[in-house]
């Protein structure tokens, strides 16, 4: 399994110490799963250049209503 060093200031290092303990896991499960937990709700990198791919007759936007008949707003 791959290694990495994290360097913490002693008071982040005492409170995540303190936490893991807490959990009954090791620091490194510890500070690994925050990690995970974080990256885990990602988009996939393509996810974002797919948008507008699909090309289908039933996507259609709906019909927008006349502007006109919107509400009136207070001028600020």
């Amino acid at each position: 399994m791959p290694q990495m060093s994290l360097y913490f200031d002693e008071s982040l290092a005492h409170k995540v110490t303190k936490r893991a303990k807490r959990e009954n896991v090791s620091v490194s499960k510890y500070v690994s799963d925050i990690i995970r937990s974080n990256m885990d709700g990602e988009w996939a990198d393509d996810f974002l250049s797919s948008l507008g791919s699909i090309k289908s007759d039933s996507f259609k936007r709906p019909a927008q209503p006349d502007f006109a008949l919107d509400s009136k707003r207070e001028t600020i």
